[in-house]
């Protein structure tokens, strides 16, 4: 059977940390290792996380000096691992039972994919709940990140890839899948095997505009790369998409029109060019953007208006 280590970064995680590790003790498949990396928290993470450890040896407890962020946590835990199969998960999210077992029997039996990812739901602070389908193809890989919070990896394709990328705190997930997605196939579980807890403290409601903007960044780095590896991409309608996130990110535009005219060739939808134009506007806050999704029609004129007014709340 072989070793699954998972590293379980926290910080000052008291309030959901027992549901996360719980779930982790608790899977069916036994032949584990959870690495705890406590980045110096200053609430009763210690106490908690250290019980667990005097119950179970199959939990390592590091405990950072100084407070290092997320990626540096994320290095500290995995230079410790020992397992021929990755991944790490966040103390406010939990596993179903069967999640592990799942995921490694798919990279058991199919020995093409470096990387397996699965369906989550996402718990709101109001009780709802929301299902989100994750979509990897190298294509969905560079215009979006669509793989998600539930995951496993060979450690072996760790090793070709290295570390995370410290300079890349709150996209570092997204830039280590994009140089994952360069070197095999990411396979995709249509269901549901984690939950993702959103609520008012988490990284992506605190920080959401600006992890939005670095992705922005993320995609135009990886982008040529991608389009040299996976060369079908460049008959897709994806590709005339991402190149005209790229005018937008390069050229110092005057006003919405300007926009418009520098990506009219590309045959981008309507529909394509509003989200992109949505994402600029959110990252950047720059009025011209907004004005150039009013120019797309009506309907998106009202988009517009409900989007300034959301960003508004937001910022």
């Amino acid at each position: 059977m072989p070793l699954i280590s998972i590293v379980l970064p926290t910080y000052n995680g008291e309030e959901y940390i027992e549901q996360s590790i719980e779930s982790i003790l608790n899977q069916t498949y036994k032949n584990i290792e959870l690495i705890i990396v406590n980045d110096c928290s200053t609430d009763n993470t210690r106490e908690i996380i250290e019980s667990y450890a005097n119950k179970d040896n199959r939990i390592k407890l590091i405990h950072n000096e100084i407070n290092q962020k997320l990626p540096k946590s994320l290095n500290i835990g995995f230079t410790e691992a020992k397992g021929e199969y990755l991944t790490w998960t966040s103390d406010d999210n939990y596993y179903v039972p069967q999640a592990l077992e799942i995921m490694l029997d798919f990279l058991q039996t199919q020995n093409n994919y470096v990387m397996v990812c699965a369906d989550y739901i996402i718990l709101r602070e109001n009780n709802r709940q929301a299902k989100r389908e994750v979509s990897v193809m190298p294509e969905k890989l560079i215009a979006y990140c669509g793989i998600g919070a539930c995951f496993l990896y060979r450690a072996k394709v760790a090793k070709e890839v290295g570390l995370y990328n410290e300079k890349r705190f709150l996209v570092e997930d997204y830039e280590y899948w994009l140089r994952i997605g360069l070197k095999g196939k990411i396979g995709e579980i249509h269901t549901p095997l984690y939950y993702y807890r959103h609520h008012k403290n988490s990284l992506t409601s605190k920080r959401g505009l600006e992890i939005m903007k670095n992705r922005l960044e993320l995609q135009i780095e990886f982008m040529d790369s991608y389009f040299s590896t996976y060369p079908y991409i460049l008959k897709l309608p994806v590709y005339n998409e991402l190149r005209a996130l790229r005018i937008l990110h390069i050229q110092g535009h005057k006003s919405a029109e300007e926009i418009l005219d520098s990506i009219s060739s590309l045959n981008v939808s309507s529909k394509a060019l509003y989200t992109i134009l949505k994402d600029y506007y959110k990252a950047t806050h720059n009025k011209i953007f907004l004005n150039a999704i009013k120019k797309l029609g009506l309907q998106y004129k009202i988009r517009a208006y409900l989007l300034k007014r959301r960003v508004k709340i937001i910022r």
